[in-house]
């Protein structure tokens, strides 16, 4: 009777009857330095996976417990995820910022690459992360708030992991020659007065030094000074 019931059942319904679940013990918690944030997990004393400190509080994972094979994998991936949500709207409530800035943060609390791309998707699906939008912010506040240039700006985005495409398209929308060139006048004409009793072309020199690691041109450098030292 049993084997005729057998019969009926699907392949997977089968082979978790003839297949025991495997249980695996927690044999070591190893906190990771220097900023203990880590935590390498041991099973069956072999090293397993490395995860979030705070992802093993949350389970209250201790040495001893034992696991059904697979069930703590999934509840570590899903703690994971829950904490790269948390973590990165923390980030940008103080202020707005790129997909690779995030993903390099949660990178550093040890949270895996799967639950790094969940929370990311989620995020530019809700719209809290838009590489265009952070080009555009990052290039109003280089140019308003620090006067510089157009090569220095394009040179922090790129650290940023905004792309070259974009971060072209917003300078050039946002950042006109025209306007490039009334923000190094005014850098220029500020530090001028250090250098009046200085020659003429020594005080180019340094001029050109200073807009120059401001991130403006040496032809942007050449087309003020023209002017202010004449």
């Amino acid at each position: 009777m049993a084997t005729a019931t057998m019969r009926n059942w699907s392949p997977k319904q089968s082979e978790q009857l003839i297949i025991p679940s495997t249980t695996q013990t927690i044999t070591e918690l190893e906190i990771l330095s220097p900023n203990r944030q880590a935590t390498l997990i041991y099973l069956d004393q072999l090293p397993w996976r490395m995860t979030a400190t705070k992802v093993v509080k949350t389970l209250e994972l201790t040495v001893g417990k034992r696991y059904q094979s697979g069930a703590l994998s999934r509840q570590v991936l899903d703690k994971e995820k829950q904490l790269a949500m948390e973590l990165s709207l923390q980030l940008l409530s103080y202020r707005i910022r790129s997909r690779r800035e995030i993903g390099e943060k949660l990178e550093k609390r040890k949270i895996s690459t799967e639950a790094i791309g969940a929370a990311l998707a989620k995020l530019e699906q809700a719209g809290y992360i838009n590489d265009n939008a952070f080009a555009k912010a990052w290039i109003d506040e280089r140019i308003e708030i620090h006067g510089y240039g157009r090569r220095r700006i394009k040179s922090e985005l790129l650290t940023k992991g905004i792309d070259d495409e974009t971060i072209e398209s917003e300078l050039d929308r946002l950042y006109t020659a025209e306007k490039e060139i009334r923000a190094a006048r005014e850098l220029a004409g500020k530090r001028l007065a250090r250098y009046v009793e200085l020659d003429k072309v020594v005080a180019a020199r340094r001029l050109t030094q200073v807009l120059m690691r401001r991130g403006f041109s040496a032809k942007t450098a050449r087309t003020v000074l023209k002017d202010l030292l004449a």
